[in-house]
């Protein structure tokens, strides 16, 4: 991503994984909605930071959330790596394209 920029359609993004919800069971979908948009936001303030280290990052930002999430770290930090893969891919297609 290093030195281009990052266009990140929040509500798209919303869209693409209240699709693919069954892959977030175990919570119901507007649980995940906060993570997604935390993980949106995270991606643009740190589009060129490798994944883990960005998610050092939104470890608190996810851990002082209000409301508290009812989904597990674990699971969360599951989802905005799958979140921003599925940006980046995106925005890779939208540069060959």
């Amino acid at each position: 991503m290093s030195g281009r920029s990052l266009i990140v359609n929040v509500d798209s993004e919303i869209a693409y994984w209240r699709e693919r919800s069954a892959e977030l069971a175990g919570h119901s979908f507007g649980d995940y909605v906060p993570i997604i948009k935390a993980s949106c936001d995270a991606l643009l303030a740190y589009p060129d930071l490798d994944g883990e280290i960005r998610l050092s990052l939104f470890k608190p930002r996810f851990e002082t959330m209000q409301p508290l999430p009812r989904v597990p770290w674990e699971r969360a930090a599951w989802l905005a790596r799958n979140v921003w893969t599925h940006i980046e891919a995106g925005q890779e297609r939208s540069r060959q394209g």
